[in-house]
């Protein structure tokens, strides 16, 4: 057992003899055959002296400061820009120029209002649309309002009753149109022109009768604006001598009527007043008319005799298109113009266009197959297109003045090419109908044109 224990404590010597030889070993105590001796660190270096600072410039003497410079002169003051208005297209213009953007209104208690070119303004019914009583003011800014707008009532569907101002002189076209509710609206002692289609549809509106047609207008001359015939199968009419205004379409389809006079007192006919009244015969136009409106007579199958007033200045487009029992016509001195389609497909022999007449539009004597002869006055300076094309019985046309005619295409920027041997009527004629039948005539007084 002895022995063992002495087995044991050698065993235990040599373990603790083996660990520290390894430990010496590690840390360097030891070296073998191979390790490499490590050279002394070297002494750190002396820091460098810093330099010494360079001197500090010397800051150099500030300016002096200048003088100011002279005030400049005061610039004169612009004139004022012409007021917006609106055009007739709807759109606003300043002074001759359009904008190209559509008017819209200045809405005021309801109303909508626009300028106008003369300073007044004009009105519509804007935010009162279902309204069925509307009183419109005779200012706006304190400037008059003259006119109702185009359509500016239109389709108000339950307006019964509109007291206008005595200002209002203008009822632009379709103003009330669709108002089929309208039973009583006044109209001013100052109007002037009511518009195509004023009062389209408005079935109630009847107003005051009169020897088979119905009137509107105010308590002082209750006949001041003729509306319509009674009814289409009217034989006769007579317009009351205080009407001022006849409306359009007021006797159109009226089969049955045979003849017309109208006063004196009437200044305005609208739009196919008397358009398809084809057992019309015989018309008087009295001195206070100044436009035969468009399509007024059109249609018009039997009627043999027009007398024109002194004042008539302007026939209107088709006013007296396929009257062809009209054989015999004789237009008044002071007509200036004669408008499109004016006289087509009538039946007369003979027209001499009076020296006051300045224009001629196109095919305004076209397909009057029975045209013989046309004079052209001295101060006619255009002849439209197809003036007389169809025309195939002209045998003699008279120019009053022979010098300066020309032909064009129809809006051409062209010079118009001189037209020669104008003194021969056969020869004119047969250039008015057929040769140069498609252009447009023009006299220019100084002669400047191409010679062909």
């Amino acid at each position: 057992m002895k022995n063992l224990k002495n087995i044991i404590a050698l065993l235990l010597c040599f373990a603790v003899l083996t660990v520290a030889l390894a430990s010496c070993a590690g840390s360097g105590g030891i070296e073998d055959e191979t390790t490499t001796l490590q050279g002394e660190k070297g002494d750190k270096g002396d820091k460098g002296e810093q330099g010494e600072q360079g001197p500090q410039g010397e800051r150099g003497e500030q300016g002096e400061p200048g003088e100011p410079g002279e005030k400049g002169d005061k610039g004169d003051k612009g004139e004022p820009g012409d007021t917006p208005y609106i055009g007739e297209n709807g759109n606003w213009w300043i002074g001759d120029t359009d904008t190209g953007y559509y008017a819209v209104g200045v809405v005021d208690d309801g109303l909508e209002y626009y300028p106008l070119p003369d300073g007044t303004y004009a009105v519509a019914c804007g935010k009162l649309r279902y309204m069925d009583e509307i009183i419109i003011p005779d200012t706006y800014n304190e400037k008059p309002v003259t006119r109702i707008i185009e359509n500016g009532f239109g389709d108000c569907t339950a307006l019964e009753s509109v007291t206008l101002p005595d200002s209002i002189t203008v009822i632009d076209e379709y103003a009330f149109s669709g108002c089929k509710m309208l039973k009583s609206i006044n109209i001013p002692g100052g109007i002037q022109s009511i518009g195509n289609g004023a009062f389209n549809l408005c079935e109630s509106l009847t107003g005051s009768e009169y020897d088979n047609a119905y009137y509107i207008g105010n308590e002082e001359n209750p006949h001041l604006v003729l509306v319509k015939a009674k009814d289409s199968s009217v034989a006769s009419c007579e317009i009351n001598e205080n009407t001022k205004i006849i409306l359009s379409n007021a006797f159109e389809w009226c089969g049955a009527l045979t003849e017309i006079s109208i006063p004196d007192s009437v200044i305005s006919m609208g739009w196919g007043t008397f358009m398809y009244c084809t057992k019309l015969r015989s018309v008087t136009v009295g001195n206070g008319v100044a436009e035969i409106g468009e399509s007024a007579f059109d249609n018009c199958t039997r009627l043999s005799s027009v007398t024109f007033g002194s004042n008539v200045k302007i026939i209107g487009n088709s006013a007296f298109n396929y009257c062809t029992s009209l054989s015999a016509i004789s237009l008044p001195e002071g007509l200036e113009e004669i408008h499109g389609w004016a006289f087509s497909e009538c039946g007369f022999t003979e027209i001499v266009i009076p020296d006051s007449v300045t224009s001629i539009g196109a095919q305004a004597f076209s397909d009057c197959a029975e045209l013989a002869r046309v004079t052209v006055g001295l101060g006619v300076l255009e002849i439209g297109a197809r003036a007389f094309n169809g025309c195939d019985a002209l045998t003699g046309v008279t120019f009053t003045d022979l010098d300066g005619w020309g032909y064009a295409e129809a809006g051409s920027n062209t010079t118009p090419t001189a037209i020669s041997g104008l003194d021969d009527s056969a020869v004119a004629a047969t250039y008015l109908r057929s040769t140069y039948s498609n252009y447009v005539w023009t006299k220019t007084v100084d002669n400047e044109v191409e010679t062909e």
